[in-house]
């Protein structure tokens, strides 16, 4: 299953949560653009922080739970969005009974 989210709120991650408890691989996909602050107060930055903490804590619990995260934009270093989508498109390796599948 495909989560399409700026994960800003709590529903999508207790979505993603729902489906991964019956049984489904779920790959959460990160839409949110970088932030642009070139009009912004110095208020407005503060808030935006506190925002991406609570964004970084539902992060944390999708991935702590075994949901993989793809991030939409483009990091400095990281490997371009079709790459990262190929290797996501690979078989989940789950731990069963006597180890690793393969």
């Amino acid at each position: 299953m495909y989560l399409l989210s700026s994960l800003l709120d709590d529903q999508p991650v207790s979505l993603a949560l729902t489906w991964l408890g019956n049984g489904h691989r779920v790959i959460a996909v990160d839409v949110l653009p970088p932030a642009r602050f070139a009009r912004t107060t110095r208020y407005e930055r503060v808030a935006h922080r506190l925002v991406l903490m609570q964004r970084d804590d539902r992060i944390r619990v999708l991935r702590t739970h075994g949901v993989e995260l793809l991030r939409w934009s483009e990091e400095p270093g990281s490997l371009p969005l079709a790459a990262r989508l190929r290797l996501l498109s690979r078989p989940a390796r789950r731990l069963g009974s006597a180890g690793a599948q393969r």
